[in-house]
């Protein structure tokens, strides 16, 4: 059985992904959320360069945070850091707003749901969708 973790994203998350490639871990699994910590990206490219064989990737990216060019580049870049170990989790980020203090729409606070808005959770996994399979085109 392989088992992961997951790490809030910080200056010192590099050393605690060493301690869990330590312990054998298989995977680490850094949080994507820019308004409260450092870049992922770039602690990720620090968790690669102090480890050999743990895998390595953000979970869960937040596509709209980021143009699928930027993310897709930051994917290679690690790759080529970590041949082998790097993998993506996409998620629709749907609490990135509160984290930054916005309030949810009204609508929400509601129960109600309009088709095709924001407050449409397919709505919000069709645009994750599309940004996931721009992301993927790039890496080709």
């Amino acid at each position: 059985m392989d088992i992961s973790c997951a790490f809030p994203t910080t200056m010192a998350t590099a050393e605690h992904v060493k301690i869990a490639e330590d312990l054998g871990y298989h995977r680490a699994w850094l949080y994507d959320t820019p308004q409260q910590s450092p870049d992922v990206w770039m602690i990720l490219a620090l968790a690669a360069a102090k480890t050999e064989r743990i895998g390595l990737g953000p979970g869960v990216l937040t596509p709209s945070l980021r143009h699928p060019m930027v993310n897709a580049a930051a994917t290679a870049a690690l790759d080529a850091l970590a041949p082998g170990r790097v993998a993506v989790g996409f998620g629709t980020g749907c609490t990135g707003g509160r984290a930054m203090g916005n309030a949810l729409p009204h609508i929400l606070h509601q129960g109600n749901r309009l088709p095709g808005t924001v407050s449409d959770p397919a709505f919000r996994g069709t645009r994750s969708f599309r940004q996931v399979d721009a992301h993927r085109a790039l890496l080709r």
